[in-house]
């Protein structure tokens, strides 16, 4: 079993104590500074800076972008298969290989 280790990050004015198997504390730091920064960003557009609505409205607008960003992903790899598929009908087409082994030609 790894050993958890802690780090202290600070979102929000408030600091918290991430406990994680992980040994990349600096991604632990990166991710709290990044929804710091988003929690910061929301508070400002809104009139009422409570924390928990300032942290829900953050995590909508991250879910969002994680969703769309997935669904690209999944868009682009399914266009690279249709594609690679083609390409693959057309070699084959052009070289009259069905994909099974031949046999030798003497």
């Amino acid at each position: 079993m790894s050993e958890q280790t802690r780090t202290v990050v600070k979102i929000f004015d408030h600091q918290y104590r991430i406990g994680s198997t992980s040994v990349d504390t600096g991604a632990i730091q990166d991710a709290a500074t990044f929804l710091d920064e988003r929690m910061r960003r929301i508070a400002e557009t809104i009139k009422r800076r409570v924390p928990l609505e300032v942290a829900i409205l953050a995590a909508m607008e991250i879910a969002d972008e994680v969703l769309r960003s997935r669904n690209r992903r999944e868009k682009l790899l399914t266009e690279a298969d249709e594609r690679i598929s083609g390409f693959t009908r057309k070699l084959e087409d052009e070289t009259g290989d069905s994909g099974e082994a031949s046999s030798p030609r003497f």
